[in-house]
């Protein structure tokens, strides 16, 4: 791993959403805001990471803030992709490069990151582009910059927010239990049915598409997005099922340039129903146990 001396660098993770985009527009620099947005923002060093946030917030956004490359790759992982990242390139334990790296391999193009430099000397912006950033801005930070940096990266050029594609952990359960009971019935057996396949197969299946969509095997993909969706519906996953038929949608229309990073968002999501199916599994097998117990009683 390269280290570029004299570089301070900070990215920024921002959370996407796959409700259709908010029509909120932007006519002038001076109406951009924040609200909506969640910045995740890796920096170690005190005072710079109180700026970052205190200008981030004025402009309102939200902020979680992490001190190094590998507690935002753990933040990721935890809570699934926010809206940008700010991380401070030489760092404990991981540096900025080093992790933007693994956060292509993990999530592709998908999140937007933005390099800050305390000096944009020749050559650094090649550099930036190497290791996987969509783009910089210099330190110390400035609202009016960064303003129209964010504007850039997360609204349309018809002033909407959103690129088209985006992925957060979501409100509320990757799994409505309710709308569960109400596909399938209260019976625990039949839920239990569901849960272990979910749990059993999804993972593989998964795997299966990312190797697909290396391979560009696009009518495989799409026949395995299909019979992944309803499979989903059927649990009652809702949000990661729209990334399946997202998904479907795209490959109907032949964008291919789009599918590595809808693939990367369902991903994540089928990742959080499978936790989420497993935690529940378990709640109904503890449930059976003390139902057998007191039984016996």
């Amino acid at each position: 791993m390269a280290v570029f001396s004299g570089v301070g660098l900070s990215f920024i993770c921002i959370r996407h959403y796959l409700q259709p985009p908010v029509q909120k527009k932007r006519n002038s620099m001076n109406n951009f805001s924040g609200e909506g947005f969640q910045i995740l923002l890796v920096e170690d060093h005190v005072i710079n990471r109180e700026v970052a946030e205190n200008i981030l917030r004025s402009i309102g956004f939200g902020v979680v803030s992490v001190e190094n490359g590998k507690e935002a790759l753990d933040w990721l992982e935890k809570e699934g992709l926010p809206d940008l990242v700010l991380m401070d390139g030489q760092m404990p334990e991981m540096d900025g490069f080093e992790a933007t790296i693994k956060i292509r391999e993990r999530y592709g193009r998908s999140l937007p990151v933005i390099a800050l430099t305390a000096h944009a000397l020749k050559g650094d912006r090649e550099r930036f582009l190497a290791a996987g950033m969509d783009d910089y801005l210099t330190k110390p930070l400035r609202k009016q910059a960064l303003g129209a940096m964010l504007t850039k990266y997360l609204y349309s050029h018809n002033g909407e927010k959103g690129r088209g594609l985006a992925v957060s952990k979501g409100e509320g359960p990757a799994i409505d239990r309710e709308a569960l009971v109400a596909i399938v019935g209260e019976s625990p057996l039949v839920q239990k049915v569901l849960l272990r396949n979910c749990i059993e197969n999804q993972p593989q299946e998964i795997e299966i598409m990312g190797r697909l969509v290396e391979k560009k095997d696009y009518e495989a993909l799409g026949k395995m997005a299909h019979k992944l969706t309803g499979a989903l519906k059927y649990l009652a996953a809702n949000r990661a099922a729209s990334y399946g038929e997202l998904l479907q949608q795209v490959l109907s229309e032949g964008a291919e340039d789009r599918i590595p990073d809808i693939y990367a968002c369902l991903r994540i999501h089928c990742g959080q129903v499978c936790k989420e199916a497993r935690a529940m599994l378990d709640g109904l097998v503890n449930q059976a146990d003390t139902f057998m117990r007191d039984g016996k009683d």
